[in-house]
């Protein structure tokens, strides 16, 4: 934080900045949507490959990845928030060096509702995307699978997603060369086509 703040800035900092406790609840809450995906997405492509058994939730190095991951992020957002923050009471005072208690809490109450409105719905998307993208890649490394890939979702309002969606049908490299998802708020992924699995369905890893 810059030098200077007076003493309700500090206050209104101390009041409203994330600490390690809402960090922690964070992280549990990134891991538990990026289990959900994990398991959609291995599901999925098991299914398109014909096998009909049960998929279990992500485990061992899986689920030690989303776990490590997931704290990582919440640290980040916990990170990114704080900075936010101490800009918004920053440019709340320049706008008003005499604001009280009162300005400021009101102001930051709706800078927060205006924030947290798009920035979580954008960690989620987030979330969602690159945990479907680990599970697809692990199903398709343990199980030797063949595929091509293209781009999918709503109609592209970005020069970058318009190209990928340009290119139809895509290998491997490609697909390691541009993951998805490209950018934040990015609704797009790479869904399989043509996948044909190395081993008997019946045998198939997932997870």
């Amino acid at each position: 934080m810059p030098d200077g703040l007076t003493k309700v800035q500090r206050v209104m900092r101390l009041a409203y900045e994330m600490r390690a406790d809402e960090t922690a609840v964070l992280a549990r809450e990134i891991e538990r949507q990026r289990t959900a995906a994990w398991w959609d997405a291995m599901r999925t492509e098991a299914q398109r490959l014909g096998y009909r058994g049960s998929v279990p939730l992500p485990r061992g190095e899986a689920l030690d990845m989303i776990r490590r991951q997931s704290i990582e992020d919440a640290q980040s957002v916990t990170r990114t928030y704080n900075r936010d923050l101490e800009r918004e009471i920053v440019r709340l005072y320049r706008e008003n060096p005499r604001g009280n208690r009162h300005y400021y809490t009101s102001n930051i109450e709706q800078w927060h509702a205006r924030r947290a409105e798009w920035k979580n719905r954008q960690i989620a998307l987030m979330n969602d995307k690159s945990a479907r993208q680990w599970a697809r890649q692990a199903f398709i490394e343990h199980n030797a699978v063949r595929t091509d890939y293209r781009f999918v979702g709503p109609a592209p309002v970005c020069d970058d997603c318009a190209a990928n969606f340009a290119r139809g049908r895509v290998d491997q490299a490609f697909v390691d060369a541009n993951p998805a998802p490209l950018h934040p708020n990015c609704p797009h992924e790479w869904a399989t086509v043509g996948a044909r699995a190395g081993v008997p369905v019946n045998q198939l890893w997932v997870g």
